[in-house]
């Protein structure tokens, strides 16, 4: 059965880590995707789908009353609070770092990629 790819994500002007940037966001719920990010600082898309698959991730230890645990003696001088290792649920992340393939992904998801400025892509670091 082949089901036929719609353009379900509209472009917008964004910043990312005080850069100038742009992302991709679902216009409506057929989208397979939460968003597309794109990184000008390492030249790369994030896309972020709505699969969910479980991965471990170091989260804060809480107290009782939800507050962030303190920790004692810690090597790491920045870590001031204690944290443990959770399996959570995640969402499937996608990298994609050649131009061509970004462009490729959103000519076919973009309802606006005819009109939207793409230039950043071809900017240089």
């Amino acid at each position: 059965m082949s089901e036929r790819l719609e353009k379900s994500m509209i472009c917008i002007n964004s910043v990312w880590n005080g850069r100038n940037s742009f992302r991709l966001i679902p216009i409506n719920e057929s989208c397979p995707y939460v968003e597309m990010i794109y990184d000008p600082e390492v030249k790369m898309m994030v896309i972020i789908s709505k699969l969910r698959k479980q991965a471990y991730h170091m989260l804060p230890v809480l107290d009782a009353n939800g507050d962030v645990t303190p920790a004692k003696n810690r090597k790491n001088p920045e870590k001031t609070y204690k944290e443990e290792r959770r399996l959570v649920d995640s969402y499937q992340e996608y990298y994609i770092t050649t131009v061509d393939e970004i462009k490729s992904i959103i000519n076919m998801f973009s309802i606006n990629s005819d009109k939207f400025d793409l230039s950043i892509l071809d900017a240089t670091l």
